[in-house]
């Protein structure tokens, strides 16, 4: 289920400062939804036989789209921490992360990606073709 209006629950707010926090660490933000910090926000999805099968881009993908449409201001300091300008709303910077999940492309110029990182997922766990 994505969030069609402007309020995003509090966990999910608080999973995108994570994944900030993550990027000082780390090369791949993305990457963040292969830790186990994951497992303490408290959505049903976690831990289910779908979301074990997503890569970690994947799982991204399933997070982005939840607040795509989240009218709520991101921490300023979250957002300094990502080079971009204070003001900025969870559906803007979602957008921009979205554009580092993009597949990449063969020698070929054939995307390289996993069917079952496209698969979107709800709040509640349950897989969406």
């Amino acid at each position: 289920m994505t969030i069609r209006s402007r309020r995003a629950p509090i966990f999910m707010q608080e999973m995108l400062c994570d994944a900030v926090a993550y990027i000082n660490h780390q090369r791949g933000w993305w990457e963040w939804f292969a830790t186990d910090t994951v497992a303490r926000y408290p959505w049903a999805g976690y831990g289910t036989k779908h979301w074990v099968e997503l890569d970690t881009k994947g799982r991204a993908r399933w997070f982005t789209s939840q607040l795509c449409n989240c009218g709520d201001f991101v921490a300023a300091d979250h957002l300094a921490v990502l080079g971009l300008t204070p003001g900025m709303t969870y559906a803007r910077v979602v957008a921009l992360w979205r554009r580092d999940l993009e597949p990449e492309l063969s020698a070929h110029g054939e995307r390289i990606i996993s069917p079952r990182s496209r698969t979107l997922m709800s709040v509640y766990g349950r897989a969406r073709e």
